[in-house]
């Protein structure tokens, strides 16, 4: 088994040839997750920071890091799927990230927040010419 790095691509970067053990478990329902254990080394404790994308070869599901530890002279790194760390999005509620009052109305096309000034205007100029947008006569 071969474990590497990836860039934000998806591209492979890195390959780390030396550890411990890998723990790889994806699964149909619920959320993958991998626990890797390696050397205690500078430049693997570089490689291996929070955020860093993670694959096997005998994999398609990547992980990313989300806490490293060192345990007993090892590094460990615990990471869960691309898959189930984008259930983490979030909308927000204006382009200044503030705080609104009122209703809003979530853009299917763009995800972002439309709140129109009246019947016929929408405040979000990016939005104003598409049919989900509550301002939009059309």
């Amino acid at each position: 088994m071969e474990l590497y790095t990836l860039d934000r691509n998806y591209s492979r970067i890195d390959v780390i040839e030396e550890f411990y053990s890998v723990i790889w478990t994806e699964r149909f329902y619920g959320d993958s997750e991998c626990e890797v254990v390696v050397p205690l080394r500078a430049d693997l404790f570089s490689k291996l920071a929070e955020g860093t994308l993670l694959i096997i070869d005998k994999s398609t599901e990547p992980m990313i890091i989300e806490t490293r530890s060192i345990e007993d002279g090892r590094i460990k790194v615990i990471g869960i799927s691309v898959l189930s760390w984008l259930n983490n999005r979030f909308v927000r509620n204006s382009v200044q990230h503030q705080k609104t009052q009122g209703a809003s109305t979530v853009s299917r096309h763009h995800g972002e927040i439309c709140q129109p000034r009246s019947a016929s205007q929408c405040s979000h100029t990016a939005i104003r010419k598409q049919a989900s947008c509550p301002g939009n006569p059309t």
